[in-house]
């Protein structure tokens, strides 16, 4: 499930985003909550997040796949345009009906 954010609040969604459903898993969490949560990035973060593009012409836009409190992953995204994508992953895909039924003889 994703939802798209648009807001002028972004710290403070983020915040709450984190707060609720994240709970770590990818080494570049600590910049990502310094950059755009505590809004007081290190020296360095810019370079860990530039890692997260999805490709070369992206300027701004990342995502973030991280571990979540009680879903099955979280998934932060930021457009080129600054908006937010949240995502929760609410179904394990390897053990998914559907996928099951797919690997039976």
């Amino acid at each position: 499930m994703y939802i798209l954010v648009r807001t002028n609040e972004r710290a403070a969604v983020l915040s709450r985003f984190v707060d609720r459903y994240v709970n770590g898993g990818d080494p570049r969490f600590d910049a990502f909550l310094r950059t755009f949560v505590s809004q007081n990035p290190a020296p360095g973060d810019d370079g860990a997040l530039a890692d997260l593009r999805r490709d070369e012409s992206a300027v701004a836009a990342f995502s973030l796949y991280l571990r979540a409190k009680a879903y099955e992953g979280a998934i932060i995204t930021i457009t080129e345009e600054g908006d937010l994508v949240l995502g929760l992953s609410l179904d394990d895909p390897e053990t998914h009906p559907r996928r099951c039924s797919r690997l039976r003889p």
